[in-house]
């Protein structure tokens, strides 16, 4: 498979990656009520929770920890079964659940009571996220502060965005680091981007003691690739000082590895060029 076809799945990948994640948020008319049913994955120490509210099909569901809900502990998640009440409160509006768990297993009802202060307060920064948004923004955490620093980082007001921001994690901490590394004038989508496919300060540094100044997008596609500074580093040890971004990829996609390397040389094939190999 050519290079460009690989690249261009990948992209498709990262599309599919962003819906599926979005459909976490169905958006809903009236979320007011529905079902709950919850899942408990001790290897993460986390519960799977996923809600279906009332009217159209309208669904959310995500991954918890426990201390993030009122009077709700593990044992009370992993024991056996028994009637449970507990509740999710967050600047948006206040989700309350009753139902049972058994043993890691659990469902019920829940209703949600959305804050009215925080919708004028929303307003006021320029979101107009009530109904259903609002329902969206208090499963996910989109507090107040989060909103503010979100529109003081140079964003728009579009209540899908900011959504969409909070699901990535994309924040100041996240913007500041890449605007001190260079990157400039960067989009909502690119941010995302870097957050599915972990490119981070530390990688972008460690590529940079390799030799690697790459642009954002570049960098995405050797992340993408697992082109890592340790491969960089042990082609550089083979003598392969100054292969470009572009050959690392290709390297990846074709299995030239440093092990590949030697048994070449072994086999009396030396001094071959990156094209080459």
């Amino acid at each position: 498979m050519k290079r460009e076809t690989l690249v261009r799945v990948a992209g498709a990948l990262l599309v599919l990656v962003v819906l599926t994640l979005f459909q976490v948020l169905v958006h809903a008319d009236d979320t007011s009520r529905g079902t709950w049913t919850a899942k408990w994955e001790a290897a993460g120490q986390k519960m799977n929770l996923e809600m279906s509210a009332e009217g159209k099909h309208n669904n959310f569901g995500r991954d918890y920890s426990v201390a993030q809900f009122k009077g709700l502990s593990a044992d009370a998640v992993t024991g056996a079964k028994a009637n449970v009440r507990f509740q999710l409160a967050r600047d948006a509006g206040t989700i309350e659940f009753d139902g049972f768990f058994d043993r890691g297993i659990g469902a019920g009802q829940f209703a949600f009571t959305p804050n009215a202060s925080y919708a004028g307060k929303m307003k006021d920064l320029g979101f107009n996220c009530v109904g259903g948004k609002q329902f969206e923004m208090a499963a996910l955490d989109v507090s107040y502060v989060y909103a503010k620093e979100y529109k003081d980082l140079g964003f728009g007001a579009w209540c899908d965005d900011l959504i969409k921001a909070r699901i990535f994690n994309v924040n100041r901490a996240q913007v500041e680091e890449l605007r001190g590394l260079g990157y400039k004038d960067i989009s909502l989508e690119e941010l995302v981007k870097l957050r599915i496919f972990k490119v981070d300060g530390a990688y972008i540094r460690e590529m940079r003691a390799q030799g690697m100044n790459l642009s954002l997008d570049k960098l995405v596609e050797t992340q993408i690739f697992k082109v890592s500074p340790e491969f960089k580093k042990e082609l550089a040890d083979l003598g392969y000082r100054d292969v470009s971004s572009d050959d690392l990829v290709a390297f990846k996609i074709h299995g030239v590895t440093p092990e590949y390397i030697r048994e070449m040389r072994e086999l009396g094939f030396k001094d071959l060029s990156a094209k080459q190999l």
